[in-house]
């Protein structure tokens, strides 16, 4: 008997690390390319501005909550916005996690991103790549009205389930860190340390014991 039938279960995943990674090239060359690129780095050297986002990465704010900060607080930085925003978005999709993505939807289970992300870099993010996104269901980003509330707290999760697992099916959570997977596991949440795709892929297969597509 199979516990986790696509009809009773959701399986979210994560995004950084898990479906795209850093494109590090992409991202050298937006700087490059950019004719703001040496001012940029001399605001950056502010040790006002370093010190801030020291600040802010120490108490655990998201990348979008970095950036809008710097822009309200730091006036000159609003140049650097969308520049800022592109090179945060400087992502590209892991191929092995999209090809089994495609397999899991082919066994027509629900699936979800839950990520840190937030909601203006995933619009702008999700232009970039819908053959990834338009496999998915439902995305959970981090918001603006609530500070960006994110993983691993467990309010965070609890709001996911609550807009997201309404039917309250069985969730199969994906995440790189060890933290947001004990977060998950306190909500009733199954959770899966992603090592790589090949290992997620056997690890998933043990859960739903191999399901065929239909």
């Amino acid at each position: 008997m199979n516990h986790f039938a696509p009809e009773t279960t959701i399986i979210t995943f994560d995004l950084h690390k898990v479906l795209v990674t850093h494109d590090y090239y992409r991202m050298f060359q937006l700087w490059w390319r950019s004719p703001q690129r040496l001012l940029l780095v001399l605001y950056l050297a502010n040790p006002k501005v370093l010190w801030r986002v020291f600040r802010l990465r120490q108490s655990g704010a998201v990348a979008e909550k970095v950036l809008m900060s710097l822009t309200a607080e730091f006036p000159h930085f609003q140049r650097f916005r969308k520049l800022g925003i592109e090179i945060l978005n400087a992502q590209k999709p892991i191929p092995e996690s999209l090809i089994y993505l495609q397999e899991l939807k082919k066994q027509r289970y629900s699936l979800h991103i839950f990520s840190n992300i937030g909601e203006q870099l995933y619009q702008h993010l999700r232009l970039q790549h819908p053959e990834l996104f338009n496999l998915f269901d439902a995305v959970h980003t981090t918001k603006q009205y609530n500070n960006y509330l994110a993983k691993p707290h467990k309010q965070a999760f609890l709001d996911y389930l609550s807009q997201y697992n309404p039917t309250n099916k069985q969730v199969i959570f994906v995440d790189d860190k060890s933290k947001n997977i004990a977060a998950a596991q306190q909500c009733g949440i199954i959770g899966i340390k992603f090592k790589n795709p090949a290992n997620l892929k056997q690890v998933i297969s043990r859960l739903t014991r191999n399901l065929k597509p239909r």
